[in-house]
């Protein structure tokens, strides 16, 4: 496998608004129809090196609930290897409020669990391939920072935040550092 990308994958519903931000009434309605999308910074990086014939594989919880069976589905349907474990937390999801000139306001349920590990059996197997590995930034996948950067392991990971900030790279042992 060329990239492992570990976490991002989850639900969004988006709801598309005449601006934002959203003010005034206790309700409004939509500019558009309501509809929800397997989504995530996850999903996308793995479905954009897919279109480029990158071999890439994803490695995330997700709930046992119909959100996760939708996940699931959607990622055999678009031949991306999946790898699993169920979470006590459920599948994540957010609302995303999408105005017209393309900014949007994410409320995002990250479903985190305190202390949760993704189970070692998920994703050791796949960082043997010695590709490149992506970690999105989920609680869980920070525990993987050390793991990536041992003997016969990927030692470039790349961190993505919703805010923008994209971590650059770093060498052997030492710490991440972030750019705007």
């Amino acid at each position: 496998m060329s990239v492992l990308v570990v976490g991002g994958t989850g639900i969004d519903t988006v709801v598309p608004v005449a601006g934002l931000p959203v003010l005034g009434a206790d309700s409004a309605r939509p500019t558009g129809p309501i509809h929800d999308d397997v989504s995530h910074t996850g999903t996308c990086v793995a479905l954009a090196l897919h279109a480029l014939g990158v071999e890439v594989a994803v490695a995330d919880t997700i709930g046992a609930d119909d959100a996760g069976r939708r996940v699931a589905e959607a990622f055999a349907g678009w031949d991306i290897p999946l790898h699993t474990a169920v979470s006590p937390g459920g599948t994540r999801r957010a609302v995303n409020l999408m105005s017209p000139d393309g900014r949007r306001l994410s409320l995002y349920d990250g479903r985190d669990v305190p202390d949760y590990r993704l189970p070692l059996s998920v994703y050791q197997p796949l960082l043997s391939g010695g590709g490149h590995v992506h970690l999105t930034i989920v609680d869980f996948a920070r525990h993987l920072c050390l793991i990536c950067e041992g003997p016969g392991t990927p030692s470039l990971p790349t961190f993505t935040t919703g805010t923008g900030r994209i971590h650059t790279t770093w060498t052997s042992r030492s710490a991440p550092t972030w750019s705007s």
